[in-house]
């Protein structure tokens, strides 16, 4: 019968179980597929197939469909008779006497090992490669890194890891289109794949960047000879149809243990370095700066402990009085910022404040001092002590958009404090970096009735034309010149010069760094009456000034009279 010739020659597996699950026929296929005889298994619920990869909720709810609806289709793994796993494509129906009980459960399966082993590479190649060009993508990439890391590690060898980029690229696919744009991707993966020795790995990140993972123990000098070898390969023309390309690459490089971190930070400082190539004009090779990168991390640090210094009341501010050294008038005094540190102690400004200049914190910073010289200038006035007070404002506190109206902000805080107890004292390289909006800005402060000063006077590089636009009303002559200026004729020059440039500039004049007596009284001789230093007082706590005051003498030498 043909039934029967079906059940002896078909490729698939047939079994014939009773109502119990227990086997009552095999086909030849079974035994070719599972290595069992049929005499083996007669009697035998079909169970003893299991691989133990489907656990026990797959098959209850196997079951639990073939009863409900008297079919069930899908995939088993199940182990030979030599304990190999196979997959098998399985079908299984439930046959069902007249009065609708199940009678026999007959199963269909076929072999699918191979293909499932076979989709399953596909899959994992998938997974691990880009589709466009077949290279290795990230993941595939950063695993080759680690494994490349871990034996340089033990060799002591270099790793180099390099993102490459092509310049431009948007303009390709505008206008040639994206179609041709993988096409040159296709050609530039080809190029680079060509390039390299065995045992180096590229790979396609995304778009036109490409990450390179160069290993082996190189010199720094052999790494750049390759990749300028390859920047060279990858930027001749490239012909895509009739389209013809002249391509440029940008390439930012790290290196192992140079830079000694893990597979993930070093594509990071890959793709920084590509970055700042790109910036710094395209087509060029850029290292990482590991100086640069250790600088930022310590920023960083910086950063928080300061910001957990503001909210813990750390900082507080020193004031140093300023002087007319002719008649010992107390005109105001320098607010100047000190950090007490619980571990380290008082921190010099010197440790800070450089470091953050130029870090959009400084402006928090920035806007601290301010409200809290204003703060103790109330509190000064509320005392009878009307003592003007200057702040520092660095560049970016000045430039920023928001600066006016959070001096603004500040002075409505404190309605007794007038914007003509408040001094700002800006350096004169911040003025001038931007001296149109640093103009009107200074413009804008002294018609709200605020002080300006240009501090560190001569240190910086002020032409005769920025000093007639700013509008400021004192110079600062730098310590540095005031110091030493009894024993240096060029700083003593330099001292009559801004003193000069002073009095035709019609700016008042004070001068940083007063130490001595003889200084002083030099100093009110060539012209300069104001100053400060510590041969005048040392920065000090709020708390220490109103005592200073009451006993403050001007030195003999000077010439005025005793001010109290």
């Amino acid at each position: 019968m043909l039934a029967d010739s079906v059940f002896q020659h078909t490729q698939d597996r047939i079994t014939i179980t009773d109502a119990d699950g227990r086997i009552l026929d095999v086909n030849p296929a079974f035994t070719r597929i599972t290595g069992y005889k049929k005499r083996e298994v007669l009697g035998k619920n079909p169970r003893f197939l299991k691989s133990g990869r489907q656990g026990k909720s797959f098959y209850r709810a196997m079951f639990q469909q073939l009863i409900k609806d008297g079919f069930w289709q899908g995939e088993l793994w199940n182990r030979r008779k030599n304990g190999e796993f196979y997959a098998e494509l399985a079908s299984m129906s439930a046959i069902k006497n007249k009065r609708g009980e199940v009678q026999n459960f007959v199963g269909i399966s076929s072999d699918v090992t191979e293909r499932s082993f076979a989709h399953k590479r596909e899959l994992e190649y998938r997974t691990y490669h880009d589709a466009l060009t077949g290279l290795p993508n990230i993941l595939l990439v950063r695993d080759r890194l680690e494994h490349a890391l871990s034996i340089a590690s033990r060799k002591n060898e270099i790793v180099v890891v390099a993102s490459i980029d092509v310049d431009n690229f948007k303009n390709i696919n505008a206008q040639f289109g994206h179609t041709v744009g993988d096409k040159v991707i296709e050609k530039l993966a080809k190029r680079l794949s060509a390039t390299l020795r065995e045992g180096d790995t590229v790979g396609r990140l995304s778009g036109d960047e490409f990450l390179l993972v160069i290993e082996g123990g190189e010199t720094e000098l052999k790494v750049n000879e390759v990749l300028e070898r390859i920047k060279s390969d990858l930027s001749e023309t490239v012909t895509v149809g009739s389209y013809t390309m002249d391509i440029t690459v940008s390439i930012g490089v790290t290196a192992y243990p140079q830079d000694d971190n893990d597979a993930d930070t070093l594509i990071r400082h890959s793709s920084q370095s590509l970055h700042q190539a790109k910036r710094n004009g395209r087509d060029r090779i850029t290292w990482f700066d590991t100086q640069r990168e250790q600088a930022q991390t310590q920023l960083t640090q910086l950063i928080k402990r300061m910001e957990l210094a503001m909210s813990n009341n750390e900082l507080e501010l020193f004031y140093q009085p300023k002087v007319n050294m002719k008649t010992c008038e107390v005109i105001g005094v320098e607010a100047l910022l000190r950090w007490r540190d619980p571990e380290r102690g008082l921190v010099p400004p010197g440790d800070f404040l450089p470091l953050i200049e130029e870090h959009p914190f400084s402006i928090d910073v920035g806007n601290w001092v301010l409200d809290a010289a204003l703060k103790q200038v109330n509190e000064w006035r509320s005392q009878g002590i009307e003592l003007p007070v200057s702040v520092n404002i660095n560049a970016l506190q000045l430039l920023d958009d928001e600066f006016l109206d959070s001096v603004s902000s500040h002075l409505l805080h404190y309605p007794n404090v007038s914007p003509k107890f408040l001094e700002i004292e800006v350096l004169e390289s911040a003025a001038i970096g931007k001296i149109k909006v640093a103009a009107e800005v200074l413009a804008k402060c002294k018609k709200m009735g605020i002080a300006v000063s240009l501090d560190d006077f001569g240190t910086g590089f002020a032409a005769l034309d920025y000093l007639k636009r700013l509008p400021a009303q004192t110079l600062k002559i730098d310590q540095s010149f005031v110091r030493d200026m009894m024993t240096d004729e060029g700083d003593l020059a330099i001292v009559k010069g801004i003193i000069g440039l002073a009095d035709a500039f019609n700016f008042s004049i004070i001068a940083e760094g007063v130490e001595t007596e003889p200084q002083g009284k030099q100093l009110v001789e060539l012209g300069c009456v104001l100053g400060q230093g510590y041969g005048i007082a040392k920065p000090m706590p709020a708390n220490e000034v109103l005592p200073w005051l009451k006993n403050w003498k001007c030195p003999e030498g000077w010439g005025g009279y005793e001010g109290g």
